[in-house]
């Protein structure tokens, strides 16, 4: 499943975290591991005052690969310590795009960024490289939030949809590699519409019990087929908040989620609730696609 990751890094502390992640994951998956840093030219032309101080390109461009060359030597340490390889690559430009397009042109199927990262001009966060690379990579996005340590608890947000049907794929596979357990949340709002739930009934015990049995169903073949099992829990209120909390209260060590479901006005669109769980959980998110 995960063959190829592009694994993201300005050397801060959080990108390092998300190398830990990504060493694990290249672990149990036997991975390719190919390790991206990019330099903003722009905004440390801006903040360095180069153009200002007079300093010509060839030394701009002797500055840049220090400075990328320092990122690489942080952060290969972290992946050399865990016994895992990596093909070096570097960029120059914007960070969303360098990144996405890197995941294109390398045929990546993961991609693992930090929410948080800290180069010596400007913070990296989450609503920037993080969330622009959400709603633009190719592939799905590993999202690593606080220190990594290991993917013992792992919790599934399901509503029954085609993508959610895809993040269980995903999740009972990370739940076998790493022997975790793992536990389904449906997070049920009595106004919004899923997938193959009948609305004739809209008595909401009615309806919620209806939205659970379709979200069991949904996982029953898959988790069967792997081996796995999981408890289901539902809850309700907006999914995006009942999501973080559920994951909080429980200690997840990893939200699996797809990019896109289903509704009325299609609320599990990226920039929605997978958003806004990326932005605001407590561990790591993985957005499947």
């Amino acid at each position: 499943m995960f063959t190829k990751l592009l694994v993201c890094s300005d050397g801060s502390e959080q990108a390092l975290q998300a190398t830990r992640a990504a060493a694990d994951v290249a672990a149990k998956f036997g991975s390719d591991v190919l390790l991206l840093n990019v330099f903003d030219d722009t905004v440390a032309a801006s903040h360095l005052g180069i153009w200002e101080l007079g300093l010509d390109r060839a030394a701009f461009l002797r500055y840049i690969a220090a400075a990328q060359q320092e990122v690489e030597d942080r952060t290969s340490a972290v992946l050399h310590q865990a016994g895992i390889d990596a093909t070096l690559l570097r960029q120059i430009g914007h960070p969303v795009d360098s990144i996405v397009s890197a995941a294109k042109i390398r045929n990546a199927d993961l991609i693992i960024i930090g929410s948080r990262g800290l180069n010596r001009w400007k913070s990296l966060l989450l609503g920037s490289v993080s969330s622009g690379v959400l709603h633009h990579a190719p592939c799905s996005v590993l999202v690593v939030r606080g220190p990594h340590t290991a993917f013992d608890r792992i919790l599934l947000a399901s509503d029954g949809s085609q993508g959610a049907c895809e993040a269980t794929i995903a999740a009972a596979t990370l739940t076998r590699k790493f022997g975790a357990e793992l536990t389904v949340l449906n997070a049920f709002e009595p106004l919004r519409s899923y997938p193959s739930v009948s609305t004739d009934v809209l008595d909401p015990e009615v309806y919620s019990w209806r939205v659970r049995e379709a979200v069991k169903k949904s996982l029953e073949d898959t988790l069967h087929e792997m081996g796995i099992t999981a408890g289901l829990e539902q809850v309700e209120g907006a999914p995006a908040e009942m999501i973080v909390r559920f994951a909080a209260d429980n200690r997840s060590d990893l939200i699996v989620m797809g990019s896109r479901g289903h509704g009325a006005f299609k609320s599990l669109v990226l920039g929605s609730v997978s958003d806004r769980v990326a932005r605001h959980a407590p561990c790591p998110v993985l957005i499947v696609r």
